[in-house]
């Protein structure tokens, strides 16, 4: 089969009477049939594009009808919501029956300016293949089923090339990134490569930096969004697997009904924003024994990983505290690759009888 190529993004701007004309074909589209909401955010960005005094705080009053004396972002999460839902709307758009349109309206992750690109189709598409995603066997298993440990790796760098060769030497799983840094994130073709070698995947989310003041209710739900949207549009993350969310900074027991409770509070506020059909993730937390026993006996994550102590070298002092963990981090080490290379990791084990929450994509 031949497939189908484009032509680089054009350089010149989109004339205003396309732009109305590629609003129209979303407007009117089975994607957006239901989403009258999402049209009407996106009709307002698209308008105020060139603007430069438009914020959440103006989305909210003049998009959804908030009250200008009592409105504030940080309490009210619709506008950060509402961007999620319109994100996943527009990229299931464009990848279904809008992938021959002329043009690309795009909503980047961090912030509210639209990006409108005119793409020129060397051929029509053919049909698109439908990609198919199932939950790891592990994550499948019947409850009271016993499961084995697996062994796996935590890394910072893509793995696609490394992918038959750590699994000869016993990987089972590796757990990879989710953050804003998209170097350092999973992507398709790597998940692709890794359930190809028949080694399951986990991510977690990588926090903004390791210090209490990273941690807030606002910043739970931007977090949480961002997640969703990557695991859902960017690597097609079935329904029932999880994404671990990192608490690296050794917080006390002030700090974790504090702060952390809260960032997780945002974080399950998010992911409860997914509209009937859409993926249904579960919330892990990463971080010590009591923040983790703590998430869990809360009912703000259903999975837990043990972080090691601050040296990065041993469990937490207070791990055997913990024992109904789903994941425990263990030492660095050194692997062989290919080409006499070696590639540094940390290594990780499952907890016999516990699920994961990994996947694979297929």
């Amino acid at each position: 089969m031949t497939s189908a190529r484009r032509a680089p993004f054009a350089a010149s701007a989109p004339h205003a009477n396309d732009v109305h004309a590629e609003l129209h074909r979303i407007a009117v589209s089975r994607t957006f049939a239901h989403a009258g909401v999402s049209c009407q955010l996106l009709d307002y960005l698209v308008r105020h594009r060139d603007e430069q005094l438009y914020n959440a705080y103006s989305i909210g009053v003049e998009v959804f009808g908030r009250s200008p004396a009592d409105f504030d972002p940080a309490d009210d999460p619709v506008v950060g919501l509402q961007l999620v839902r319109l994100r996943s709307k527009l990229a299931q758009y464009y990848v279904g029956e809008g992938r021959g349109n002329p043009l690309r309206i795009r909503v980047p992750v961090h912030g509210y300016r639209v990006r409108i690109e005119r793409v020129e189709p060397a051929t029509l598409p053919g049909p698109m293949p439908r990609l198919r995603s199932v939950p790891a066997p592990s994550s499948t298993i019947p409850t009271g089923a016993p499961m084995v440990v697996l062994t796996g790796v935590k890394a910072a760098f893509e793995l696609t090339q490394h992918a038959i060769s750590i699994k000869q030497q016993g990987i089972d799983f590796a757990i990879r990134y989710y953050s804003h840094s998209a170097s350092k994130n999973l992507s398709m073709a790597e998940a692709r490569a890794l359930t190809d070698a028949g080694i399951h995947i986990g991510v977690v989310w990588e926090t903004i930096g390791a210090h209490l003041h990273s941690f807030s209710r606002a910043q739970g739900m931007a977090d949480g969004a961002a997640a969703y949207l990557m695991a859902q549009s960017g690597i097609t993350q079935p329904s029932g697997s999880a994404i671990y969310f990192e608490v690296d900074c050794n917080p006390n027991s002030d700090d974790i009904a504090g702060p952390i409770t809260r960032y997780f509070e945002g974080i399950n506020q998010a992911f409860k924003a997914a509209r009937p059909g859409e993926p249904v993730y579960q919330v892990g937390v990463y971080g010590s024994a009591a923040c983790c026993e703590a998430m869990v006996s809360a009912g703000l994550a259903t999975l837990s990983w043990l972080a090691p102590a601050p040296d990065k070298t041993q469990p937490a002092p207070d791990a055997s505290k913990f024992e109904s963990f789903n994941l425990k981090q263990l030492a660095p080490a050194v692997l062989p690759v290919d080409d006499g290379r070696r590639i540094h990791v940390e290594l990780a084990r499952s907890n016999e009888g516990f699920p994961t929450g990994f996947f694979q994509i297929l």
